[in-house]
């Protein structure tokens, strides 16, 4: 049984019920680590979506905060606190103080590293080192293929079967003015968006 830290990283812009049944696999799988959430901060590699810091604290304390209240994960918020970014590499030194860490990515980001050609190996700050160096808990979905020899030395592989979902298929039915977004985030993140009107949305009013 795992006990440590494991770093649960993403823009979560927004949050949706996929990231929440994803972090209850890994509350239920590994229940004796500490997860921690850690929104991150502008990326000068992507663009902004057009929300608040203050509206991205919102919806993760919205989609999340229950979970913290049940004493399950904790979250991390300094990025958006101080308008900044750390990179993977230097969450790993912060809380590799405090007990082993994993960095919790999708299979989608090590594909290709056993060729040197992974998103990691491509983008990220230090490219190889990170790949090699950093342990990784790789979460897999069946669209999300990659082949065994790219997970990184020291990682664990957890299996996401039955979760389906992403920020940008949200974004995109917002966008098309698609009210079906509202089954893949929770009523509180979709209160937000629509009050605020994020991410182009020109539908209806929240009604309260």
């Amino acid at each position: 049984m795992l006990q440590g830290i494991i770093l649960v990283g993403g823009s979560f812009d927004p949050p949706g019920n996929h990231h929440v049944q994803v972090l209850e696999r890994i509350c239920n799988r590994f229940n004796n680590a500490r997860i921690i959430v850690v929104p991150c901060g502008p990326r000068k590699d992507k663009p902004s979506q057009g929300t608040t810091l203050d509206q991205r604290i919102e919806m993760v304390y919205s989609a999340f905060g229950q979970l913290e209240e049940d004493g399950l994960i904790e979250i991390d918020v300094y990025d958006l606190e101080k308008n900044c970014f750390r990179p993977t590499h230097v969450l790993g030194d912060i809380y590799s103080k405090q007990g082993k860490v994993l960095h919790f990515v999708g299979a989608e980001i090590i594909a290709g590293g056993a060729k040197g050609s992974s998103y990691i190996h491509k983008h990220w700050a230090r490219k190889e080192t990170d790949y090699n160096q950093l342990h990784f808990l790789v979460g897999g979905r069946p669209c999300k293929e990659y082949e065994p020899d790219d997970l990184p030395f020291g990682s664990v592989y957890l299996p996401l079967e039955g979760i389906f979902g992403s920020s940008t298929e949200i974004r995109r039915r917002i966008k098309a003015g698609d009210e079906s977004f509202c089954d893949m985030v929770c009523e509180d993140v979709a209160r937000v968006i629509v009050w605020d009107k994020l991410y182009g949305w020109k539908g209806y009013e929240w009604k309260s």
